[in-house]
């Protein structure tokens, strides 16, 4: 595996949210706070293979809130 497929990735809660936003597999559920809880501007690191990325879901407690991110390779 080319050593240029890892990379970091900072997922972000967005400051303005006004809730926890849920990070998480295919089955993450705000409403049942599965997953990884992230307060607002609240940091999640990942080390990840970039195909895997497309696996990361996103739910948030508030409709319309969500995150940001930054990627590191």
């Amino acid at each position: 595996v080319s050593q240029s497929r890892y990379a970091r990735v900072d997922i972000i809660a967005l400051i303005t949210n006004t809730n926890y936003v849920y990070i998480g597999s295919a089955d993450v559920s705000a409403s049942s706070n599965r997953g990884i809880a992230l307060s607002p501007g609240g940091v999640y690191s990942i080390d990840a293979v970039r195909s895997d990325l497309s696996s990361l879901f996103v739910d948030s407690v508030v409709n319309g809130e969500g995150v940001s991110y930054v990627w590191f390779s």
